[in-house]
Order: C-alpha cells, then structure tokens, then sequence
C-alpha cells in the first residue's frame, strides 16, 4: 500500500508502526515526506497535508480513537455520559448557559462549559488512579493558562450533592461577574 492510502486508510494520520503493518516502509515514508505527500509532525507521525487538525490531535497525544472519539469525524451524535446529562441539566435549570462538547486547543473536549469561561470536569471512578490523576491535573493546567477556570466533581457530587455543586458553580460565576466593569 502506498503512504497517501495508508495514512487515507487512518484517517489522514498515523504513527508509524501502524504505517509499518500496512505494508509501508520506512524508505516509503522519506520519500513521501520530501515529495510533500506527508508531513512528519512528531517523531514517528506522519499525517496528510489534508488531515483534520482535530484527529492529529488525537495521534500526537497519544490517544485511542475509539467509536466516540470518530463520531464527530463522521458527523455522528455521541450520548454523552449520565454525569454530563445531569449536571448538564442542573446547570440549565439555574440558568446557566451551557456548552458541552467544546474542544480547546492542547486539552481536547470539555465536560460542561458554562458561560463561556469556567469549565466543568465530570470525573467517574476511573480518575482516582494515580496516573489518570496526574494526566487531570495536567489538563487542569493547561485549561488555565488558556483562561480558563475550573472546576471538578465526581459521581457522589453531581448525583447526591447537585445542590452543593450548583452552589459552588453559581458563586463562581456570580464572582467573576461582579468583577467585571
């Protein structure tokens, strides 16, 4: 297979040990890299000129793209989580503009985004891992120096304490609004 029906047949991106099992080589790959065919993001990434910004995202973080994460791509609505549809819906009932499924350059998709600016983080089980809690964390960071403020809740928050959280969130919001002229 030749590198443009390789990377077409990921998606317009890939690292190259899938490249490898397609049947392209390595000399395959320089070549279609100096002939403009391919890019070479990173390391060990190869992607089309034409590639969809948000799928190479995908490739150069290192994440899995599953069915959900290649909904979009295709245009597919994706159910979202019930602690997003929740919290979603806690939210809207307070009157807070809500915005779900916003992606933020260097982060990915936000859980809730509300008015704008303060973002919402919706954490099952699996984020009490030391791992996934340092990748949060990161990503906490990352949210701010974008501007953005933020705030996390877990399952027990948003299903028995929605009221506790919504307090939280409307004196954030009410916070940043009485600061501004």
């Amino acid at each position: 297979m030749d590198v443009s029906d390789a990377l077409a047949a990921c998606g317009g991106a890939a690292r190259r040990p899938v490249l490898t099992r397609l049947g392209v080589d390595d000399a395959a790959l320089r070549r279609a890299s100096r002939a403009g065919i391919a890019t070479q993001p990173a390391r060990g990434i190869y992607a089309l000129p034409s590639a969809n910004p948000a799928h190479l995202a995908l490739i150069l973080r290192r994440q899995l793209f599953t069915c959900v994460s290649a909904a979009p791509f295709h245009g597919l609505w994706v159910l979202e989580s019930m602690l997003e549809t929740l919290a979603r819906k806690c939210f809207r009932q307070a009157g807070i503009t809500v915005e779900t499924q916003v992606y933020v350059d260097g982060v990915g998709y936000v859980d809730p985004l509300l008015d704008g600016w303060l973002v919402v983080e919706l954490d099952g089980r699996h984020h009490g891992d030391w791992r996934q809690v340092k990748k949060d964390q990161h990503r906490n960071n990352r949210y701010v120096v974008q501007g953005y403020t933020v705030l996390r809740y877990y399952y027990a928050d948003v299903v028995h304490r929605p009221q506790q959280m919504l307090t939280e969130v409307l004196a954030v919001l009410a916070g940043r609004r009485g600061r501004q002229p």
